[in-house]
């Protein structure tokens, strides 16, 4: 069984990760206006148009990322499970998700910061929220497409506090698709 798309093996690179590396080639990063961070946060999902007939909400879930922050960008990998309660099986439906992600940081006033992008997702639906992946047999791999406004407040050259909304959607299918909102906290590294 296949459980990666063609996807994940093909050998051209992201367009998100060239951008990340040109942007951080020759930076020393000492603030968190240009610095990578672990992001840890939670969100919840919320289905929308046709997917409101078959789910509803489910419960909250952690998320774990890494994100490079410039002056004007923000770039991201994220992966985590996104869940729906599905009404007409009395079941949880699962997809693990893997996004990368990038805005374009606007300054209300510092240190705090509107963000607006977009994300590409890769979602793999699971029989169960937990590792190792099992595929739902009833639901495509999809990709899919998502637009993303966020708040970044910095509370500290160390630590920044976020909040966002995601309207996202698979590409394959009409079925998945959603509205995502959460927290985030990113806590800056240098050793990456």
């Amino acid at each position: 069984m296949k459980i990666f798309p063609s996807i994940f093996r093909k050998k051209a690179p992201s367009f998100v990760l060239v951008l990340w590396f040109y942007l951080c080639s020759g930076m020393e990063p000492n603030t968190l206006a240009q610095t990578n961070g672990l992001l840890l946060g939670y969100s919840r999902n919320f289905p929308v148009a046709d997917a409101k007939r078959r789910y509803s909400p489910s419960i909250l879930h952690p998320t774990v990322g890494i994100r490079y922050i410039s002056q004007d960008w923000v770039l991201g990998f994220t992966g985590h499970f996104k869940f729906f309660t599905d009404n007409w099986e009395e079941s949880k439906l699962s997809m693990w998700t893997f996004e990368q992600e990038f805005y374009y940081k606007m300054r209300i006033y510092h240190p705090f910061y509107f963000l607006l992008g977009g994300k590409l997702l890769y979602i793999f639906p699971t029989t169960r929220g937990m590792f190792p992946l099992r595929k739902r047999e009833e639901h495509f791999i999809e990709v899919g497409i998502a637009a993303t406004a966020s708040f970044l407040y910095e509370l500290s050259n160390t630590l920044a506090l976020g909040i966002y909304l995601d309207r996202w959607r698979g590409t394959r299918t009409k079925r998945l698709q959603g509205l995502e909102c959460g927290i985030q906290i990113i806590i800056p590294f240098d050793w990456f």
